[in-house]
């Protein structure tokens, strides 16, 4: 039997991390079509602050102060879009909550 503990690896190579990346990405096609966009509606958010951690560690920008501010705006601009747009997108439990708050023209 092969016994293989995560101490006997020396370093992480990054090619690990986009190969699994790649893979959970290819989960999307698992889901049902009309799901695949509120899915991604849940998982830009997420990518939008990783990517934006990775580019502050490699200094490509600076510290953003309230940026939790400004990426909860972009991601309540995406469903505001698909809730006025493409309301079979949303989610029926986001629609009924917006729709208690927004009223239509």
């Amino acid at each position: 039997m092969l016994d293989i503990q995560f101490a006997d690896f020396k370093y992480d190579h990054k090619l690990v991390y986009y190969l699994a990346g790649m893979f959970a990405g290819l989960a999307i096609f698992i889901e049902r079509k009309s799901r695949r966009v509120e899915l991604a509606l849940y998982a830009l958010p997420r990518a939008a602050d990783s990517l934006y951690e990775i580019m502050y560690q490699h200094k490509v920008l600076d510290k953003y102060p309230n940026g939790e501010v400004a990426l909860f705006a972009a991601a309540m601009a995406a469903i505001m879009y698909y809730y006025e747009h493409e309301p079979d997108a949303v989610s029926p439990l986001v629609h009924s909550v917006l729709s208690r708050f927004i009223v239509a023209h």
